[in-house]
Order: C-alpha cells, then sequence, then structure tokens
C-alpha cells in the first residue's frame, strides 16, 4: 500500500480557534472520542512538528472542560482505533499518519523544526517519532533528508566527558571506498532510522551483546555479523510507533521471510531499516494483531524443472504462503 494519503480536499484551522470569544460562547463540546481527536489535530497544544502533541491527561482535560474520568475515557476510543499514541509521564501525544497529510513545502520548513524539536521531552516516544518522520523526510529526498538530521538530531548517548549544550552539526562517518553501492544505501537507510554507526575513521566495533532477552535472530549476508538479534528492547521501542501492528508477530515474520529467502537477505547493518519497512507495510495494509492480508500468487518454473509459487504484484513474500511444487507432484 502506498504510504501517500488519498486525495482529498483540505480546509486551514487556525489553532487560535479554541480561544476565539465567540468560540468559546458556544455550546461546549461534549465528551466523545471525536471532539478529542479534532483537538489533537487543531488546538494550541499541536506544534510546528506533525502528529507530536505537548499536553498531558489534565492539561487536554482542563482546556476542554472535561473531568479527567471523561477524557480518559474518549483517549481510550483513539488509542483503541491505533490512531494515536502517548507518554502520559513526558506529556507527549504522537500521532503517527499526521506527517503524512502535513508534508513540508520546502527543507528550509524543515530545518525550521529544529526549537521545538530541542523544546519535546526526551522519551521513548520522542525517539520513535524521529524514526517515522526521518522514513517520512526520506521519502521526499536527500535534502528534506539532511534538513531532518540537522533539525531534529536523536537523542544524545552517554557522553565522555562534558556534555555539550548544542548538538553536534558533525555528519555520521562516511563509508570506506570499498563497500559496495548496496552497503553504502543501507548504511544510509540504517542512520535514517536511528541506528548507532562505527566511529568515523576506524573500522567497527565488535556488536555489544544485547542488554535484553533476545526476540529472533536474523540470518544475514556480507562481510559483517551473520546475524542480527532483536531484543525485547526493540520490539518495545516500535511499538509506539506502530500502535496497530502486532509488532513481535511481524518480527517473527521478518524473521522466517529471511530464512526462506537467502538470495534476498539484509547486512547486519541493514536489518534495523528492513525491519521498519516491514513493519510500516503491516501498518499500511492494515494487517495488524497478526492478521494476513489476502495475496495473489503465480507459478513459476525453477530451473531444476520444479515450480515454486511467487506473489503478484508488489509486497513481501509471507513465509507461510510459500510452497515449492516438484516435478515428480505437477
Amino acid at each position: 500500500m502506498s504510504s501517500e494519503p488519498q486525495p482529498g480536499i483540505y480546509r486551514k484551522v487556525a489553532t487560535r480557534v479554541w480561544q476565539d470569544a465567540k468560540f468559546r460562547a458556544l455550546t461546549p463540546l461534549a465528551p466523545s472520542g471525536a471532539a478529542l481527536w479534532l483537538y489533537l489535530l487543531t488546538g494550541e497544544v499541536t506544534t510546528q512538528l506533525p502528529g507530536l502533541v505537548r499536553a498531558g491527561e489534565a492539561a487536554l482535560a482542563e482546556a476542554l472542560g472535561w473531568p479527567l474520568e471523561e477524557l480518559r475515557r474518549c483517549w481510550a476510543e483513539i488509542e483503541a482505533q491505533s490512531m494515536a499514541t502517548a507518554d502520559w509521564p513526558a506529556r507527549l501525544v504522537w500521532i503517527p499518519n499526521a506527517i503524512r497529510y502535513n508534508q513540508p513545502q520546502s527543507p528550509n520548513v524543515v530545518r525550521s523544526w529544529g526549537r521545538p524539536w530541542a523544546e519535546i521531552p526526551e522519551c521513548t516516544l520522542k525517539d520513535a517519532a524521529r524514526r517515522v518522520l526521518a522514513q517520512q523526510m526520506a521519502e521526499r529526498g536527500g535534502a528534506f533528508l539532511a534538513a531532518f538530521k540537522e533539525a531534529c538530531p536523536p537523542a544524545s548517548r552517554k557522553p565522555s566527558g562534558k556534555a555539550s549544550r548544542k548538538p553536534s552539526g558533525k555528519p555520521f562517518g562516511k563509508p570506506s571506498p570499498n563497500q559496495d553501492q548496496e552497503q553504502e544505501q543501507e548504511q544510509e537507510q540504517e542512520e535514517t532510522f536511528g541506528a548507532e554507526l562505527p566511529p568515523a575513521g576506524g573500522t567497527a566495533a565488535p556488536a555489544p551483546q544485547p542488554a535484553s532477552p533476545v526476540v529472533v535472530t536474523i540470518p544475514c549476508v556480507g562481510n559483517g555479523p551473520k546475524t542480527y538479534d532483536v531484543t525485547e528492547e526493540l520490539v518495545s521501542k516500535w511499538k509506539p510507533v506502530f500502535p496497530g501492528v502486532d509488532v513481535r508477530g511481524e518480527v517473527l515474520r521478518a524473521a522466517a521471510w529471511a530464512d526462506a529467502n537467502p538470495a534476498r537477505r539484509k547486512t547486519a547493518r541493514g536489518c534495523p531499516a528492513f525491519l521498519t519497512r516491514w513493519l510500516a507495510k503491516a501498518q499500511d495494509s492494515g494487517r495488524g494483531n497478526g492478521s494476513l492480508a489476502p495475496a495473489r500468487y503465480e507459478r513459476v518454473l525453477t530451473r531444476d524443472g520444479g515450480v515454486r509459487l511467487e506473489p503478484v504484484g508488489r509486497g513481501f513474500l509471507e513465509p507461510a504462503a510459500m510452497k515449492i511444487i516438484r516435478k515428480e507432484d505437477l
């Protein structure tokens, strides 16, 4: 399914309408999921960053004039539809699909996100939002992605010595000239989704042991590690990004797909980007909660005279649907 929003007609709504005297004199909005959703999209709690809303439960309830219990009931409706997710202790709400309908018009607009991005509290949900926004900017082109990396740097790792108050403007280390084109592309995708890269000017250090239990191990190709471990920590980070997806189930499917397709496996360095794309396709297809979307297949002759079933059209081949037909069974 295309990541582009369906064609539609849009209207501009000024956030100040919620504070307008005449608007406030009207019959107030009764507590409902729809009313809360409209406020999250158009209220003054929105930011320049599409989809990121800075507000906690109490602030939302007070702004709408609702009891806190009613606010929570209405929020549960939105959350049940996988329309948004929240980190209430950080007072942050994330609407994943907002960026699809609020694309920046130029890289300069993306650069203007720098100040509001710095004001967003650091938390796992902010990291998850950055990965989605980075993916969207990568799809817009290199200039948009470069502007996004400049304006919205990832959360700093454990600093050595004094921490700098300003994010470093230095780019990630460039790949060595003898790397093939595929690895360069995968490294760029990996930077997009916030994966850690080896230090510039040196060789990649051995991959550290996972700090949390391994959910599944994905076989890899290339000159680097031959496997990639998906940990419980990674699954937990991806859940807020793809609220309508059974992340654990989809990761297991991706691993099975890689196991069944040796010629199409990814490098260990490219696995984070591969898995993020897999989860994004599951989200867009409405597959969620592990249910498989219907697929069509066609017979393809193999070199040894057998036949295998291949998917028709775009999308990933579901490993459960793969079937090898022997020549003697025809």
